[in-house]
């Protein structure tokens, strides 16, 4: 019998503890509110016959590479990669990962600096699909829909920068015009360290629920969702809370329609 109680007691003090910690995000301190929309926040296609619904955050690197999806690499100044100590059996293995933070930035200059990226590469395939060559002429066509993807539909939130603190980060922030994350993340050396460029994964939370009346309200079936369908997808913009522990929630979400959703994201 005690060994019930001791076991309700545990089952009630965790309880507790998770809601000290949500009440503290939410309500102790001033969160931070950025406007999204389901370029940076998709919906979850994995539960349709549940009436809740998931958004989970969508990021690109800062290289262009991957199409439509973009790449979870991270090219870096030789600063910024040094400080992360990788030595050289770690570049040539690939095994070793560091926990850090990266920096992404919303829809600036970084943003428009992958955009031309994309139309240089454009611009090299229309000069090489001169020679009629088959395999130059699909490239062509590969480099026009990814172009179309990156201005339609890809995520315009980009990761720019990564470091072992998040205090080196937030200092590099004030850098950047946009609206900028800092979240944690796993950084392991790619390309055996000769492009000073770090794969990417984050580690904090990335999706999040959204109530059933939120869900209700949006209207909207994960089965509408294809995003290798960029101009085909529900269009509806969200509120990206964070909290005082740096902890995210979505606090609304709402459809929309022509101008509305093109409205510059990050202004709340």
């Amino acid at each position: 019998m005690k060994l019930l109680r001791y076991a309700v007691l545990l089952v009630l003090g965790v309880n507790a503890w998770v809601l000290a910690q949500v009440v503290i995000n939410r309500f102790v301190g001033e969160a931070e509110y950025f406007e999204l929309t389901e370029r940076e926040l998709a919906m979850s296609a994995k539960y349709a016959h549940d009436a809740s619904r998931s958004l989970y955050l969508r990021w690109q690197g800062n290289a262009a590479g991957g199409g439509y999806f973009g790449n979870r690499a991270v090219a870096l100044s030789d600063a910024s990669f040094n400080a992360l100590g990788f030595s050289a059996e770690v570049c040539q293995s690939h095994r070793d990962t560091r926990t850090g933070y990266v920096l992404l930035v919303l829809d600036g200059e970084p943003y428009l600096t992958l955009l031309a990226a994309y139309r240089q590469k454009l611009a090299e395939a229309e000069t090489l699909a001169l020679s009629g060559r088959e395999e130059d002429v699909n490239a062509l066509e590969r480099a026009r829909r990814e172009l179309i993807s990156q201005e339609q539909g890809a995520s315009r939130l980009i990761a720019v920068d990564a470091a072992r603190t998040e205090r080196e980060l937030a200092e590099k922030a004030q850098q950047f015009v946009g609206r900028s994350l800092i979240l944690p993340a796993n950084l392991s050396p790619s390309d055996s360290c000769i492009t000073k460029r770090v794969r990417v994964r984050l580690t904090g939370a990335t999706s999040y629920h959204l109530s059933r009346a939120k869900a209700r309200r949006l209207a909207i079936s994960p089965s509408a969702v294809q995003y290798n369908k960029p101009m085909a997808k529900p269009r509806y913009r969200a509120t990206l809370a964070v909290g005082s522990l740096g902890v995210p929630w979505v606090e609304s979400v709402n459809r929309c329609d022509g101008d509305e959703c093109y409205r510059q994201p990050g202004v709340r």
